[in-house]
């Protein structure tokens, strides 16, 4: 009998993990597209794109010292390990130039790349997910009229099993919410006109202090954070131990 329980047991174990395993495996790859001319992207669009970029800070953590901007390459020491930016640069073999716009799409909102693979969450996408569908658009439009670059990253120096990427769908089950910015009319009326005039751009799109601050247990951000005084030119990023000098405090 208690044998028997024994191999149900082990049976339903093995099911719920092969169930686990489709689920954290369920997103297909996207079909890849000829580069897109240059030419081909609205003028206003790839500016507006360029100051989300430069709001964002993409160089920072998308360009090595000495590399070609958005070429990918720059190290990020994290808790886990050590994780290698990758290449933006519409170059079709080791940059983004045969992604879509839903590739790029679903790699900013959702932590997946063109392939199906999971990023890991020093790309902070979990609060890339609120920006807004024509910000998307813009920075894809920005980034595909860069210069292609060469350059491969380095590979990530983590042990097992941070080195699984397939794990990250279990971290996004707890941390990731797949969600679009929607402003409060009601907070707005009550801080009234002036106030709405002088307030930032939302924090989405104010990436530097998203993923180049510490992150706590889990791999979660602090709440909080201080965006005084940062740049939008390439230059290196704070690493996202805490043991670096940051503008953010953990808390």
């Amino acid at each position: 009998m208690l044998k028997r329980s024994l191999l149900a047991l082990a049976a339903l174990l093995l099911l719920a993990l092969a169930g686990a395993w489709l689920w954290a495996a369920r997103h297909g790859e996207i079909a890849a597209i000829e580069p897109p001319d240059p030419a081909g992207f609205d003028a206003a669009l790839v500016a507006r794109g360029e100051m989300l970029a430069g709001i964002g800070n993409c160089a920072s953590c998308h360009t090595t010292q000495g590399g070609a901007d958005y070429a990918g390459g720059y190290s990020t020491e994290t808790p886990f390990g050590v994780i290698y930016s990758t290449n933006i640069t519409p170059d079709p073999e080791q940059g983004i130039g045969r992604w879509s716009l839903e590739a790029f799409a679903r790699a900013m909102r959702q932590g997946v790349d063109r392939e199906g693979g999971y990023l890991y969450p020093v790309f902070p996408y979990d609060h890339f997910t609120l920006v807004a569908d024509e910000d998307i658009a813009a920075l894809y439009a920005f980034l595909m009229t860069r210069e292609p670059a060469e350059g491969v990253a380095a590979e990530n120096a983590l042990a097992f099993p941070y080195n699984a990427r397939i794990l990250i769908a279990g971290w996004q089950l707890l941390n990731h919410e797949d969600r679009r910015f929607a402003p409060d009319p009601e907070r707005s009326r009550r801080r009234g006109p002036a106030a709405r005039r002088s307030a930032p751009r939302p924090r989405p799109a104010r990436s530097p202090a998203r993923c180049s601050r510490p992150r706590r247990s889990r791999a979660r951000p602090p709440t909080r954070c201080s965006r005084r005084g940062r740049r939008s030119s390439p230059a290196p990023a704070p690493t996202a131990t805490g043991r670096a000098r940051t503008p953010c405090r953990s808390r």
